[in-house]
């Protein structure tokens, strides 16, 4: 495994694809300043989110002979949580600054990122009461609870965070819609994304992750059931197509007149 490589987490089949995927990255050699960097990036297809770096020694010295062995120093990175250990044992965390003399037999094992992470998810083919398969899209902003941090890292982790949470949001969100029949899906989002928020806090607090925000961006149904929701709108775009100036002035104008018309046909 190179430097700055991604431990990716076992894919969930086809309703994973699409989705960010929490990772974290290995980090040789002691210049623990570039995990700062290594946070922000999103890898090549822009859809991960590192919230863990494991620094790796490039020279392996066992710990018999650590005792011989100093440093002149290290630079500790202000920004995340740092956790070090004393001869392979946890030893608590370690403030951002300089540390002289720094011996063989400790070193840093994790730095963890305190920053707001934007997971995004796509579940496909959500039943609905009625039947109709439905797309959803989501996001949940998240973070690691400062205060728990040796928790997260040793009983869940980065893998198993986005494992865990890529399971829960396809079982929550499927739970709810399976609920409600399809013309009522795009109008409860905000009730979909309240229960979920209440959902998964209740899973993962316990693990040390703290769920901000869910948000459901975008519901598709089928394309079908679109147009029959919006009959007028589809039949003025398919006419608008190869039109004159003057003709997509009148389509516009007749679109926008759907739309009003839409809005007060649902506010009957």
């Amino acid at each position: 495994m190179g430097a700055n490589q991604s431990v990716h987490p076992i894919s969930r089949g086809p309703q994973s694809t699409g989705r960010t995927r929490i990772v974290s990255k290995v980090l040789y050699g002691s210049n623990y300043t570039k995990a700062n960097r290594m946070f922000v990036e999103r890898g090549r297809d822009g859809k991960e989110a590192c919230i863990v770096v494991q620094p790796v020694a490039a020279l392996c010295c066992p710990y018999e002979f650590a005792i011989c062995w100093f440093s002149p120093f290290i630079s500790v990175p202000s920004g995340p949580v740092v956790l070090y250990q004393n001869w392979g044992r946890n030893a608590g965390t370690l403030s951002p600054g300089c540390k002289p003399c720094w011996p063989g037999w400790r070193r840093i094992s994790h730095l963890v990122s305190l920053q707001l992470v934007t997971y995004n998810h796509a579940p496909k083919k959500c039943p609905t009461r009625d039947h109709v398969f439905v797309d959803l899209d989501l996001s949940v902003t998240l973070k690691v609870n400062k205060e728990q941090v040796p928790k997260f890292i040793f009983e869940m982790g980065a893998e198993r965070l986005d494992a865990y949470l890529s399971f829960q949001v396809e079982e929550s969100i499927r739970g709810l819609v399976y609920d409600v029949t399809h013309d009522r899906v795009n109008d409860m989002r905000g009730e979909f994304a309240e229960d979920m928020l209440a959902v998964l806090q209740t899973k993962v607090e316990r693990f040390g992750v703290d769920i901000k925000a869910v948000k459901i961006t975008n519901v598709a149904l089928p394309n079908i059931l679109q147009e029959r929701r919006h009959p007028r709108r589809n039949q003025t775009a398919r006419h608008a197509v190869g039109a004159t100036p003057s003709q997509w002035l009148i389509a516009h104008r007749s679109r926008e007149y759907d739309v009003l018309q839409d809005a007060a046909d649902d506010a009957k």
